[in-house]
Order: structure tokens, then C-alpha cells, then sequence
């Protein structure tokens, strides 16, 4: 669509300012314009039209007002049909009452919507004498609703962005926009907290997909609760959601809406507050922020406490534990995740248990304890059995190979640090991603290929540093480990075309290539010599 659509603006803004060409200084705006019409031909040729008397970066941004930019005006009054309100007003007066209202309600959704969520904005009294899917199927029959297949989520829906416009237009009119709004942020709370439970346990991927699909209506949704003042609607929906930020690296973001909830939220209930503060914990110590992570996990701590909250008291435990590791006070930490992992047996919580083997696994790592490391693995992927989530299980994983790979035995790593990598491809876990690739570059320089383990290593921090997470300390000691060898086998100048050609590669293809490292079995043991160059203990 986007090529077709680029063509057209292109052909038709030169046809009303000769000399207009597509070039580095207008491609994006006009490949935004294009995409914010929905590659609609008439509401492209009546953007074109306007290129005469305006900056196409104008136009792109004052696209939110498209109807009244988009009139014709500069050539005239046009005919029927040929403005873009014109042609949103035809189709609209074509649907019967029950049409339109649905209609109207579906523009509340921002980036698409489920049947269950369309249901969810109308009463429970009309759905008998009209049910949503009828009348929905007939909105998409009539060309006003797009209708899209998800391989994991299932059937999706939403409106042509100019139609949602439109619809938000008409809310407005009747006076029914705010109360759609808070009906569209009651709907997506109940989604976040179902996924909160579900992002614990095997449909993982599976939520974590829907999230991501759903993920400006939940913004929106957050956005509602704010402006009304509903801090607790606000509260249990970050509350649910930090998980999901979490594993997608939207850590930056998730701590933004925490902050202002925290901040202004003041009489948020206990639960919700430690929920949240727990969320605010969980992000901060992966973003290297220690005073905010102790900061969180104590009030959470005291709240815990004071109602008896194994469980929330087990979470925030672990946070402060792994906040001492980052800190370097490895007896603390060891301190923390004893405690934690004795709440969560008390509180018979298995994923918490697993989990506080996960914070025990990080800290043998720091230690430099690959025996424990292993062994630790073993315990945490037999903590919760079937129903561990996959997260939980790739860290185990990974763990497993590393435990194989640090004490040089190189076979029987491949096979653990594929399977782990392979989890957190699937679940889109950019940090297990990124520590995948940096391992995937350890096999590459035990296989003598220093060129392409310093791509790799590139890509690897590339990826960790656009999502702002701090480096695990026990990254720190491979990585320098790692540089010094591969610096002096290349030379200072190769080492640098390297690591900038790795920190350059897009996602998708450092990903396949860590794929190809870690897809091919070592034949051998590596030689004494060269397993003397496997990072040490200290």
C-alpha cells in the first residue's frame, strides 16, 4: 500500500507545485500522511492538493484535524463525494441505529479491538435484540470496519483511522465521548489484571502478544483513569501491566505512568499501592536505579508486612536482593533471597519460589559460581513443574548452558543456550534476548571466529542499551573479559569496525545470526590451552 500511496502523492503534488519530488528532507512526512489516511486515494489527493500552500511536514502534523484540513477549500467548494467529510457522512447516513451506534463506540478503540471488546461497550439489554457480531459483520461488510486474522490473538478489528476520527467526532456531538472512554478503561482493566494472572503461568505467549496488540488502547485506557481522576483504575492497571513492560523493554515508559501514579495517586488502596510499587521496584533495578529500587521495596515491604502479604513480601525481597547485586553487596543479596524464597514456600506460591531460584541463579553468577549455578537451574525448573512461565524457564535455561559453558564444557552448553535463546525469541524478551546474543558471541570466539563474536558482542550491548537496562554485574566481567581478548587478537582498529558494524545490525538480523551460532553443535571439547582463556572466577 505504502509504495502505491507514495506515488500518488508524489504524482499529484507535482501536478499543483511542478518541481515536487520525493527526497531525504519530505519521505517521512509523506510516508506518515500515507499511512494516517489509510492509503484512501481521494483523502491522498486532497492532502496533495494542499502541498501548493503548505509544508508536507504541516500537513503530517495537522492531520488530527483532517476534515476540516482536508475540505477542498483551496480549490473551491467540491461537489459531493469529493471532500473526505463527505464521503464519512454518506456512509454513515447508509446504517441503520444500531449500526451507527456501534459505529460510534468502536472509536474509542485505539489500534484495534477484539469482538469481546466491542461487546463489552454496549448494554447488556440491546445485545439480545441486536447482538454485537451481527451488527459488527455488517459494518465490516459495508467496507467501515477492517477485519485482520492473528496467528496467536485470533480475529482483530478496527476502524480506518479517518473513520475513527470521525466516530470520536460523533461521540462528542451526542456528549457520550468521556462516558465510552471510562467504559473502554473498565474493559482494560479487567484485561490487564486477567493477563497479570495469565503472564504467570504456560499462555504466557500468548499474552504477551495481546498485550502488545492492545498496548496504546491500554495507554489510552491509563490516559482515561488519569484525567478523571480514577488513580486506583490507574494503579491496578500499571500494577498488572509491569510484567509485560518489563519483558518488551518499555521499562522507561511503564516507570513514567508509575511515578505520576505513585505521585498523585495518594489514597489508592494498599493492594493496589503495593502493586504498583512493586512494578516501580521491578523496572527501576533493571534501569541500574538502586535508590528508587530500595525506595519502592521498602514501603512495599512495610505494607506487606503490615497485612500479612506473604507473597508481595517474597516479590519485593527479591528486588532488594538483586538491588544489593548490582550494588556489589553479594552477603546482603544472599541474605534477601533466603528470606524470599522462605515467604514464597510459606505463602505456597510456586512461581514465586521458581522465581526466587531465578535471583539465586544471578547471584551464584556474580560469584562466579558455575557448580551452583547449575544446580540452582535445576531447582527452579522443577520449583513449579508444568506450569512454570516460559520467562522463568528461559533464565533457567540459559543458566543451564552457562553453567555447561563457564566450566568448559562446551557440548552440552550449545544445546541449553539454544533452547533459552529460542524462548525469548518467541516471548519478544529483548534482555534474554540481548545476553543470548552476547553468549552467542562467547561461541563464536571459542570457535575462532573473534570477527564475528565482536559483531555479535556490538549488536548485543546495542540492544541492551536502547532499552535502558543496566548490564547484570556478572555481564560486566564476560564482556571485559571478552573485549581485552578479542582487542588484542584484531587490533584496536579492526576491534572498532567490528563492534560498530555489530552495534549497527538490525534486530532481526543479529538475531539470526546469533541463531546460526547457536543452531550448530560444538564437535569437541575446546583444547586445555583454550580453555584457559574462558573467563575466571575473579
Amino acid at each position: 500500500m505504502q509504495s502505491g500511496s507514495v506515488t500518488l502523492m508524489v504524482e499529484r503534488a507535482s501536478a499543483v507545485r511542478p518541481g515536487f519530488r520525493l527526497d531525504h528532507t519530505n519521505s517521512e512526512a509523506i510516508a506518515t500522511i500515507c499511512q494516517r489516511l489509510d492509503g484512501l486515494p481521494l483523502a491522498i489527493e486532497l492532502a496533495a492538493a494542499l502541498v501548493n500552500s503548505l509544508d508536507v511536514h504541516i500537513i503530517a502534523e495537522r492531520l488530527n484535524d483532517r476534515f476540516d484540513l482536508l475540505n477542498g477549500s483551496t480549490h473551491g467548494p467540491l461537489p459531493r463525494h469529493q471532500t473526505l467529510r463527505a464521503v464519512a457522512d454518506w456512509s454513515y447516513g447508509l446504517l441503520n441505529p444500531a449500526e451507527r451506534q456501534l459505529f460510534d463506540s468502536l472509536a474509542v478503540f485505539v489500534g484495534g479491538f477484539t469482538l469481546d471488546a466491542a461487546e463489552s461497550l454496549i448494554h447488556s439489554g440491546e445485545k439480545s435484540t441486536d447482538p454485537v457480531a451481527m451488527t459488527l459483520s455488517r459494518l465490516v461488510d459495508k467496507s467501515l470496519v477492517v477485519s485482520e486474522e492473528r496467528s496467536v490473538s485470533g480475529r482483530r478489528y478496527r476502524l480506518l483511522d479517518s473513520l475513527r476520527l470521525f466516530g470520536l467526532e460523533r461521540l462528542q456531538s451526542k456528549n457520550q465521548l468521556e462516558r465510552m472512554r471510562i467504559l473502554h478503561a473498565s474493559y482494560f482493566l479487567t484485561v490487564a489484571e486477567h493477563a497479570a494472572s495469565a503472564l504467570r503461568g504456560p499462555d504466557q505467549e500468548t499474552w504477551l502478544d495481546r498485550l502488545s496488540l492492545d498496548h496504546d488502547n491500554l495507554r489510552s485506557a491509563l490516559e482515561t483513569s488519569m484525567k478523571i481522576g480514577d488513580f486506583e483504575t490507574a494503579a491496578r492497571i500499571a500494577g498488572s501491566l509491569y510484567p509485560f513492560w518489563d519483558l518488551h523493554g518499555h521499562y522507561s515508559e511503564g516507570r513514567r505512568w508509575i511515578e505520576q501514579i505513585l505521585r498523585l495517586g495518594r489514597d489508592i488502596s494498599n493492594q493496589a499501592r503495593t502493586r504498583v510499587l512493586l512494578g516501580e521496584a521491578a523496572l527501576a533495578v533493571i534501569q541500574g536505579d538502586p535508590l528508587i529500587t530500595v525506595s519502592a521495596c521498602r514501603e512495599a515491604v512495610g505494607l506487606a508486612r503490615g497485612t500479612g502479604d506473604r507473597a508481595s513480601l517474597a516479590h519485593a525481597l527479591q528486588y532488594l536482593g538483586f538491588c544489593s547485586m548490582y550494588q556489589g553487596e553479594l552477603d546482603e543479596a544472599d541474605s534477601f533471597l533466603k528470606e524470599s524464597l522462605e515467604n514464597a514456600i510459606t505463602a505456597k506460591d510456586s512461581w514465586l519460589e521458581s522465581w526466587a531460584f531465578v535471583f539465586m541463579i544471578t547471584l551464584a553468577l556474580c560469584r562466579a559460581q558455575y557448580e551452583l549455578t547449575g544446580t540452582l537451574a535445576e531447582k527452579c525448573l522443577s520449583a513449579s513443574g508444568p506450569h512454570q512461565d516460559p520467562e522463568c524457564t528461559g533464565w533457567a535455561t540459559l543458566a543451564l548452558g552457562v553453567s555447561h559453558w563457564y566450566s568448559g564444557n562446551l557440548t552440552q552448553a550449545i544445546p541449553y543456550l539454544n533452547e533459552g535463546f529460542l524462548i525469548f525469541q518467541r516471548l519478544g524478551g529483548l534482555w534474554g534476548l540481548s545476553l543470548g546474543i552476547f553468549l552467542a558471541s562467547e561461541v563464536s570466539g571459542a570457535r575462532g571466529n573473534t570477527e564475528q563474536q565482536v559483531i555479535l558482542m556490538g549488536a548485543a550491548e546495542q540492544l541492551r542499551t536502547a532499552i535502558g537496562a543496566a548490564p547484570h554485574p556478572f555481564l560486566v566481567r564476560w564482556l571485559d573479559q571478552a573485549s581485552q581478548a578479542a582487542r588484542t587478537f584484531l587490533g584496536d582498529d579492526e576491534y572498532a569496525r567490528k563492534w560498530q558494524e555489530g552495534d549497527q545490525l538490525p534486530l532481526s538480523a543479529a538475531v539470526a545470526l546469533a541463531r546460526s551460532e547457536l543452531d550448530t553443535p560444538f564437535i569437541s571439547q575446546l583444547p586445555d590451552h583454550e580453555v584457559n582463556h574462558m573467563p575466571t572466577t575473579n
